[in-house]
């Protein structure tokens, strides 16, 4: 959903808002503005929102890119907190291969796949059911399969209005790490996006705390796109961190 504000017939800001209601979360885009008042019409734009917004959602997140000193600022006259810097990582199309050991996900995964998408991401804005529900042709979930073990998976999506796949989870048991199964899940994730959805380019983003991964990432291809702020506001602050 999009909120934007005109001056006659020119819009001139808009700001979009995605929401988890059964999460009571939202994740912000923009504001992106082009007029000299940008303060005010942030300012709208946020009003506009807070409005619209209902109680359920307690959580509002946004990440903005490092540079965009006056977004940055103004979020934290808001009430945002900063949570970390970001790396927003791209990967042009590439030949790939599926490694044999990662296949599709099965309804028989679906417990060992919860259990370590809570274990690997407890804060995630998407959870282990929501994530086997929201399964069809733009969104896949792969596990990785070594000696009778279910031991690592990967969420990929494809976006609508670009031209673009998403890596947006991945995460390998603790007790298996080490051993290359990260590039193999990330190899098939690759293979998923460029050869299975035909798509020219595969983004991702990494904490620039995770430096393991960075290294992962960086070696089969991926390049820093952009840093960016995580922020985060909390709307009530009775029953919130």
């Amino acid at each position: 959903m999009y909120s934007g504000s005109d001056s006659g017939s020119e819009l001139v800001a808009v700001l979009g808002c995605d929401c988890d209601f059964e999460m009571g979360r939202g994740w912000l885009h923009g504001p992106f503005a082009q007029d000299k008042d940008w303060q005010n019409l942030f300012q709208q734009l946020f009003d506009g929102w807070e409005q619209r917004l209902p109680a359920t959602i307690t959580r509002l997140s946004n990440y903005l890119d490092q540079a965009n000193q006056r977004g940055l600022d103004f979020h934290l006259q808001r009430g945002f907190q900063a949570k970390g810097l970001f790396y927003v990582l791209e990967a042009k199309a590439q030949p790939t291969q599926r490694p044999a050991s990662v296949r599709s996900f099965l309804p028989s995964d679906a417990e060992t796949l919860c259990q370590l998408h809570a274990l690997a991401f407890p804060a995630a804005w998407l959870s282990g059911p929501a994530m086997i529900t929201q399964r069809d042709e733009t969104h896949a979930v792969l596990i990785a399969w070594e000696q009778g073990q279910r031991v690592g998976y990967i969420r990929l999506s494809q976006h609508l209005e670009l031209p673009e796949g998403e890596i947006e989870y991945l995460a390998v048991d603790p007790a298996w790490r080490g051993r290359g199964i990260g590039r193999k899940l990330l190899l098939a994730g690759l293979d998923w996006i460029f050869a299975e959805r035909g798509l020219p380019t595969a983004v991702l983003n990494v904490s620039a705390d995770n430096a393991k991964a960075l290294e992962l990432y960086l070696s089969v291809g991926f390049e820093v796109k952009e840093r960016a702020i995580a922020l985060d506001l909390w709307r009530k602050n009775d029953d919130s961190p």
